[in-house]
């Protein structure tokens, strides 16, 4: 079935995604961590990272959730504020991939009609 090798292409490509800006965003909150200064900007990017991480395998079982997780945009924004008065520039570069993905699961939200089986983002 040609639509649904599709799908599933694109569901990969969106959790490979997810998991980058996971790694990304964890390695810029450890290393702001260890400057002290940016300590509380850094931990808010480790507690996202760690959301990221955990959406990765909803995304793959194309948990009917997924969506609803990216509908909001108060979390990027909080944290591009944050990462743009305290972080850096790198932060706010992230935020804009982490925008991205959430255009592309929104825009793919089809995709993602597999029951809710009880893993929690």
């Amino acid at each position: 079935m040609p639509g649904h090798d599709v799908g599933e292409q694109t569901l990969r490509r969106i959790a490979d995604y997810e998991r980058i800006s996971g790694i990304l965003w964890l390695i810029l909150g450890i290393v702001q961590v260890l400057m002290i200064v940016t300590i509380i900007v850094g931990i808010w990017n480790i507690y996202a990272a760690t959301t990221r991480m955990k959406l990765q395998p909803l995304i793959l079982a194309r948990d009917s959730r997924v969506p609803a997780a990216y509908e909001g945009v108060g979390q990027l924004i909080v944290i591009g504020v944050l990462n743009l008065l305290l972080g850096g520039i790198i932060g706010v570069v992230f935020v804009v991939f982490d925008f991205i993905i959430r255009d592309m699961v929104l825009s793919n939200r089809h995709l993602f009609n597999n029951a809710t089986n009880g893993v929690q983002a």
